[in-house]
């Protein structure tokens, strides 16, 4: 079973999405990760608030690790705790590096 919470910071115009898996290996679905991206492609939440920045806060580092990489090339931001504390997570290879034209095969 998931957990989600969610809470909207209005002073930084963030989005704070709380996640807990029963399994460290799962993947946030690609539906709700798409919902995020439009909203913050588009400047505001689906209620109306202005949205410059969705951060995912991970119950735990194997999660967070398991989702770093979908998350960075969405540019969501990926913590680790709860949504009243929590640290940026820092995986041991860095941040991913992404070339379009590379991705898609394009010299």
């Amino acid at each position: 079973m998931a957990d989600k919470k969610t809470r909207y910071d209005k002073k930084n115009k963030t989005m704070w999405v709380y996640r807990e898996f029963d399994k460290s290996k799962t993947l946030v679905p690609s539906d709700e990760l798409q919902g995020w991206v439009k909203q913050k492609q588009s400047g505001e939440t689906d209620d109306g608030e202005p949205l410059e920045h969705v951060n995912y806060v991970f119950a735990d580092e194997q999660t967070a690790e398991y989702n770093h990489q979908p998350m960075s090339f969405s540019n969501l931001g990926v913590y680790v705790g709860d949504l009243d504390d929590h640290e940026k997570y820092q995986s041991e290879e860095g941040e991913p590096e992404f070339s379009t034209k590379k991705d898609f095969g394009i010299e």
